[in-house]
């Protein structure tokens, strides 16, 4: 306890220490401490969510393919479907 004294009579006295004081502790201790948070977060982002997001573009695309394929298909057949307002997103069909 008697260490402490020196050091606290100097934060009182001269507030330029105290700022150098809780700037290093915060170099020393936070800094280190976030650098890990970070580098574990961008570890765990490069392994499964970089794989999940690959996937799900893929499936994406897929899908982009199958609808511009199926909307070619009813230009065909339906050539008004577009600008028909009986069919204003409603499902015609039968189920099963």
């Amino acid at each position: 306890m008697s260490d402490l004294i020196p050091i606290v009579a100097m934060l009182s006295g001269q507030p330029w220490f105290a700022f150098m004081l809780f700037s290093c502790i915060g170099i020393c201790v936070l800094a280190p401490v976030w650098l890990i948070y970070q580098l574990a977060i961008k570890r765990r982002l490069n392994t499964g969510d970089t794989q999940a997001l690959q996937r799900f573009h893929q499936t994406t695309e897929e899908m982009a393919a199958r609808v511009a394929a199926l909307e070619r298909i009813l230009d065909n057949d339906a050539p008004g479907w577009r600008h028909n307002p009986n069919l204003s997103g409603q499902y015609h069909g039968t189920m099963g």
